[in-house]
C-alpha cells in the first residue's frame, strides 16, 4: 500500500527517533472508531460518545476509523497501512453523528473530556464555517492545560476559515 503522506511529513525519519509513547493517548474527535479493525484492534482506549451520551464509540459513519488509522494504525503487521505513531493509544471521542453532522457543543465537550482524561494531542478532522465562543473556550482550556489541538482546514480549496482550525491556539 502506498502511503505517500508518510514520506511527505518525513515520518520514516522521525521513526528513527520515536514511534510514540504507549502511555500518552491521542484523542480523535470524530465519528468514533471500529474497534474490530485489524490495524486498530488493541490500539484504542476508552472514549466517550457525545452524540448519545454513552461509552459506545463504535463508528457508524466511517470517517473516524479512517482518521484513527492515519494517526495510529499498527505497523509492520502485513495488514493495511501504518499510522504516524505506532505506540500511542487512540482515544475515540464521538462527536459526529451518522449523517456527518457535529455540533460545536459536542466538539467543545470532547476537547474538554480529552484534556481531563490525559490527552495532550487532540485531533479534530472536521469543522464548521462559523466562529464559536464555546469552541474557542474549549481550545483555550486545552492550550492552558498543555494540550495541542490539531484541526482540519477543510477540503474545499477555500481560504474561508474553518473552526476550530481558525480558533486561537
Amino acid at each position: 500500500m502506498s502511503q505517500w503522506y508518510l514520506t511527505t511529513i518525513q515520518a520514516p525519519t522521525a521513526w528513527n527517533t520515536t514511534t510514540g509513547s504507549s502511555s500518552q493517548p491521542i484523542a480523535v474527535i470524530d465519528s468514533g472508531a471500529d474497534s474490530t479493525h485489524p490495524d486498530l484492534a488493541g490500539r484504542l482506549v476508552a472514549g466517550w460518545n457525545f452524540v448519545l451520551n454513552n461509552s459506545d464509540t463504535s463508528d457508524d459513519y466511517g470517517h473516524g476509523t479512517a482518521v484513527a488509522g492515519t494517526i495510529g494504525a499498527a505497523a509492520n503487521n502485513d495488514i493495511g497501512g501504518a499510522g504516524v505513531t505506532w505506540n500511542n493509544p487512540i482515544m475515540p471521542l464521538l462527536a459526529l453523528d451518522s449523517t456527518g453532522y457535529a455540533s460545536y457543543s459536542n466538539m467543545a465537550s470532547a476537547i474538554t473530556y480529552a484534556v481531563q482524561h490525559g490527552a495532550r494531542i487532540i485531533n479534530i478532522s472536521l469543522g464548521g464555517t462559523s466562529s464559536s465562543s464555546t469552541l474557542q473556550s474549549a481550545v483555550n482550556y486545552a492550550w492552558s492545560n498543555g494540550a495541542v489541538v490539531f484541526a482540519a482546514a477543510g477540503n474545499s480549496s477555500s481560504s474561508a476559515p474553518l473552526y476550530p482550525a481558525a480558533c486561537n491556539y
